[in-house]
């Protein structure tokens, strides 16, 4: 009985996964830190595509593209700008994970824990991408990091 039970769950939630495709299926609620959640457990069967985006524009900072990685952005002032990409090359990234995803209709923000040069320390530091699907492919439309 048991496990007829457990392979019908099983099977109902594999339906749900693959109908439903959400990004995010597991997280317990949010840790003493704003977007800190203990623990996620992402859909392995999700749209990569909006990641694909953001680990892009993620590697472009992290090697030293910083421009062509704020070329991207839509709308960011121009003196707004130059203070992120002076921001960007005193505290160069070193590495990233992605903790929490959220999907809208064509569009998607991404959380991701980080830690830069020079720093020591868990990945408790938060940075937000948002992609925008624009025809067949994801776009960076926004990108906020707290220096």
């Amino acid at each position: 009985m048991f496990l007829v039970a457990a392979v019908s769950f099983s099977l109902a939630i594999g339906l749900y996964m693959a109908i439903v495709r959400p990004p995010v299926l597991i997280t317990p609620g949010p840790g003493p830190l704003f977007h800190d959640p203990r623990f996620t457990v992402l859909n392995p069967i999700r749209s990569r595509g909006p990641e694909r985006a953001a680990e892009s524009f993620l590697d472009l900072l992290r090697t030293g593209r910083i421009e062509t990685a704020m070329s991207q952005l839509e709308g960011t002032d121009p003196k707004n700008m130059a203070v992120i990409q002076e921001e960007e090359r005193s505290y160069p990234l070193t590495g990233w994970r992605l903790v929490d995803r959220h999907d809208r209709a064509g569009e998607c923000t991404m959380t991701y824990a980080y830690t830069f040069e020079g720093f020591v320390g868990e990945l408790r530091l938060r940075l937000d991408i948002v992609t925008k699907k624009e025809s067949d492919a994801w776009q960076v439309i926004e990108y906020h990091r707290i220096y």
